[in-house]
């Protein structure tokens, strides 16, 4: 490879953003994944599409290691703005695919973004909007 910021990521990634599903509280990740897939097929679909996207970027065969179990024995805490850079680095890693937006993976990091996004301290508090200037340029009536 040339390019030294398109690669494949590490198992460690992967099994990061499959357990990153412990903040979704409301369940909402779960109910997308409940009929789709499971953990280990997940992580082995994210994995896939990062593969297909590097070797797309390359013009050379790239193949996702098999991701198993074992990966998903891994502990992490859940920051949500490291839940965001990591979603945001996989697809920065797998947009190359042709696939990639009609991808199931495309759909999760998409929708755990937006939880994460939610978690983030104060979220809540702030305003549905945009906020008053500090001027009066803006004033509409």
């Amino acid at each position: 490879m040339n390019d030294p910021t398109i690669y494949l990521v590490d198992a460690n990634h992967i099994a990061y953003l499959v357990k990153a599903q412990e903040i979704d509280t409301d369940g909402i990740l779960r109910g997308f994944l409940k009929s789709r897939t499971n953990p280990v097929d997940l992580g082995q679909r994210l994995w896939d599409e990062n593969a297909k996207s590097v070797s797309e970027a390359v013009g050379k065969r790239f193949s996702a290691p098999a991701f198993g179990d074992l990966y998903l024995q891994a502990e992490f805490d859940f920051d949500p703005l490291q839940v965001y850079k990591s979603c945001a680095c996989l697809e920065y890693q797998s947009s190359d695919s042709p696939s990639w937006e009609n991808s199931l993976p495309y759909q999760y990091l998409e929708l755990l973004k937006r939880i994460a996004v939610g978690k983030l301290p104060d979220f809540e508090g702030l305003i549905w909007g945009a906020p008053k200037p500090k001027n009066s340029a803006c004033q509409a009536g």
